[in-house]
């Protein structure tokens, strides 16, 4: 009987240590796919930076002006004048729906009785 509970105890034993070796070996490929996913984030936050710097200098205004004063000739730009800003009331009315007159569908769009024409 003694000799049965050992033979039981180390099978326990021996199943234990197995199912803690897997646990182990579980966390350790958790722990490589964290730390690879960290380097991703990592590299990612540089080349942002990176960005951000090369968005900043490319943006700098001397670098625009004399972009500007170069080819000026070519894009003919002008400062803007206070007369080129319109004001809410000088913009277009939203399009409406009109509805359309007769049902001859051969003159097509509005005349044709289409209802989607836009005016």
């Amino acid at each position: 009987m003694v000799r049965l509970l050992n033979v039981l105890f180390m099978l326990a034993v021996i199943a234990g240590a197995a199912l803690v070796y897997n646990m182990k070996r579980d966390a350790e490929l958790t722990a490589e796919h964290t730390a690879l996913l960290q380097r991703q984030i990592d590299e990612e936050r540089e080349t942002i930076s990176l960005l951000k710097a090369e968005w900043s200098l490319l943006n700098q205004p001397s670098r625009l002006q004399k972009l500007v004063e170069r080819y000026n000739s070519y894009l003919q730009l002008e400062p803007l004048e206070v007369e080129q800003i319109a004001a809410l009331e000088d913009l277009p009315a939203k399009p409406m729906n009109l509805d359309p007159f007769g049902n001859d569908a051969s003159l097509g769009g509005y005349a044709g009785g289409s209802s989607n024409v836009i005016r």
